[in-house]
């Protein structure tokens, strides 16, 4: 019995060993899809430097109301760098919405392979999720094409059009960004690649962690779980970022599998953990670059 305890120990010391990294490698992929997108546009920021910007908006994204911190901390700061706050709007806009589109590629896809894994409550919500989000998205990007090629009044493009103001100037950067993509979807297709790595390996992250837990349930489960608890998490129905709305998802999807609460609420935890720790990180260097900035 020694021997399997300790055998049992050293799987689950494994275990949350590989959810760590998981969640440090779901900073870099997310990253990288950043600088994909920028690229695409004909902009370049560093790799460090775009993961230091995304540390420390996840950083105030704990702090401030409905998660809003991260976007507008690498809003303020990527735009400095670049040199256009509404590019970097448009850009991060743009993150949202690839990222958007891969939660909904990756869900059809897990239902057209690993359908026979899934309840049947929870595969119809994750076919009726992918459908809607897939329809929402087509949706913008008809209407943001039939916009792009309207002509404006002659009233409004003598006073300079939409970027009279600098909210304007926001509107039309994230219109042509847009227009961007529907004209030439190929160039997007790093960026959607990464997007869709982030989702795998943020299910990766929630499968290690359940297994340290000895919740053994098979990794396609979590590819879909993981994002329809982000679907959830997104509405605005709670104050800082998601709390609550995220554990309740993931307990009830997990009780599906009849998973015990009190697992479901632990497995929770251990994400939930992982993201402070990140949020120090960000915290840590958000006061190094105050510091230098002095």
């Amino acid at each position: 019995m020694g021997w399997v305890g300790l055998a049992r120990g050293q799987v689950s010391c494994a275990c949350l060993l590989l959810g760590g990294s998981s969640g440090l490698l779901c900073v870099v992929v997310s990253a990288y899809q950043w600088r994909a997108l920028l690229l695409a546009q004909g902009r370049r920021l560093d790799l460090a430097e775009l993961i230091r910007l995304y540390l420390i908006g996840l950083a105030f994204s704990h702090c401030l109301p409905l998660g809003i911190g991260s976007d507008a901390i690498k809003t303020l700061y990527s735009g400095r760098v670049l040199g256009s706050y509404p590019l970097a709007a448009a850009t991060l806009a743009l993150a949202r919405l690839l990222g958007l589109l891969a939660l909904s590629l990756l869900l059809g896809g897990v239902l057209c392979v690993w359908r026979q894994l899934l309840p049947a409550p929870l595969g119809t919500v994750a076919a009726t999720a992918s459908l809607m989000v897939t329809l929402a998205l087509a949706c913008l990007l008809v209407i943001t094409r039939l916009t792009s090629r309207r002509q404006w009044p002659a009233w409004l493009a003598k006073t300079g059009g939409l970027s009279y103001s600098p909210y304007g100037k926001g509107v039309a950067a994230m219109q042509a960004a847009l227009a961007t993509l529907a004209a030439r979807p190929s160039s997007f297709l790093s960026s959607l690649g990464f997007s869709l790595c982030f989702w795998i390996v943020a299910a990766l992250n929630y499968y290690s962690y359940g297994l340290a837990l000895d919740i053994h349930l098979p990794l396609p489960c979590y590819l879909v779980a993981i994002p329809l608890v982000a679907l959830a998490a997104a509405l605005p129905l709670s104050l800082f970022n998601g709390l609550g709305i995220r554990e309740g998802t993931l307990v009830a999807i997990l009780a599906l599998y009849h998973v015990p609460v009190s697992k479901a609420l632990f497995l929770a935890a251990c994400v939930d953990a992982q993201g402070v720790l990140l949020a120090l990180g960000g915290w840590l260097a958000y006061v190094l670059q105050r510091r230098e900035g002095k």
